[in-house]
Parts: structure tokens; C-alpha cells; sequence
């Protein structure tokens, strides 16, 4: 029973970190949209594709 009790938690706990993680990637996408290199990586992006925002963020650090 207690080494159930354990693998709940666990799942609970990646449960809430992917949560997280995914609020994280919202505040990131919104807060990054004004930038002006997100412009310009919208704008090189030839097959009108989304940019992911968070990863040119990491890229251009």
C-alpha cells in the first residue's frame, strides 16, 4: 500500500510540474511577443509556420 501511495504521488507531482511547465511556456509566448528579434524570426519564417517563441528566446541568449 505505501509503495502505491508513493507512485501516486509521484505521478501527481509530474502531473503538476508539466502544468507548470505549460503555464511557464504561455507567460513566456506573451511576454516575448513584442520583442523586436521575435519580429524579425516571424518574418524570416518562409512556410508561415508558428515560431516557437521559448526556443528562439533560449537561442538568442
Amino acid at each position: 500500500m505505501e509503495k502505491l501511495i508513493t507512485e501516486i504521488e509521484y505521478e501527481m507531482v509530474n502531473s503538476l510540474n508539466n502544468m507548470q511547465m505549460e503555464e511557464l511556456h504561455k507567460v513566456l509566448l506573451k511576454k516575448l511577443q513584442d520583442l523586436d528579434f521575435i519580429h524579425k524570426a516571424n518574418n524570416k519564417n518562409l512556410n508561415n509556420e508558428e515560431v516557437d517563441y521559448c526556443n528562439i528566446f533560449i537561442c538568442a541568449k
